[in-house]
């Protein structure tokens, strides 16, 4: 197990700062806290070897937006602002229909009322666990969890959100949002992209910076999604 967080962790930090390519002292400007942040991202959002789903080439990519949802924060029982999500239906169907009704909680339960659960500052903030509320676990409206679509949607840019792998590569309710102003491309062939942050972004970075504690790295104060909705 230890092997494998290291190797993880090599990938992780290589494939971020130096483009894959060997490390060297040339092109791996990584610093203690950045190395510490690779190895917890590694350690807290699944970057395990899990069975691999092609991606389309970009050319095959409809990235056209088929619909938006708005996801209302607070800070600590105090209102933080609202995020506007852009969903590409046409790339990735089933994962967009999964998002929207748990955004509108059709199936009797959704997003509205859970937390933010897990922070990486400078890369990701996660929430949707619809289960336990704690980041452990989720919930699909096609069951427990669904087989991961495809990586068609890439994380070249900032804002884009994406469905939360489990070890074994299925996704549920769990999602995350990219923090860092060039994308997060060690993301591609892992996690199912579904969508891109339209407005709100500010907020987004609010939460990012918030203190956080525990091993899960959860923010404090307290981080809820109060409302949620589609436009």
């Amino acid at each position: 197990a230890s092997a494998m967080a290291g190797s993880s962790t090599a990938f992780f930090i290589t494939a971020c700062f130096a483009g894959a390519k060997p490390v060297t002292a040339a092109n791996m400007r990584c610093s203690t806290v950045v190395s510490r942040r690779a190895a917890l991202f590694t350690s807290v959002a699944g970057l395990v070897t899990v069975p691999h789903v092609p991606a389309a080439s970009a050319s095959e990519v409809d990235m056209t937006p088929t619909s938006k949802c708005y996801l209302d924060f607070e800070i600590g029982g105090a209102p933080a602002g609202r995020v506007t999500i852009e969903l590409y239906g046409n790339a990735v169907p089933r994962t967009v229909a999964n998002f929207k009704e748990l955004v509108l909680g059709t199936p009797g339960f959704g997003y509205k009322g859970t937390s933010v659960y897990r922070v990486v500052d400078g890369f990701t903030i996660q929430a949707g666990d619809v289960a336990r509320d704690d980041g452990t676990s989720g919930r699909s409206i096609y069951g427990d969890s669904f087989e991961r679509e495809n990586f068609s949607v890439r994380h070249g840019q900032e804002g884009i959100v994406s469905m939360v792998s489990s070890r074994d590569g299925t996704v549920d309710s769990r999602f995350l949002i990219d923090t860092r102003a060039d994308g997060s491309q060690y993301l591609d062939d892992k996690y199912v992209g579904f969508g891109r942050v339209q407005d709100g972004m500010d907020v987004v970075h609010k939460i990012e910076a918030l203190p956080t504690t525990g091993t899960k790295n959860s923010p404090r104060p307290r981080v809820t999604i109060v409302d949620s909705g589609v436009l």
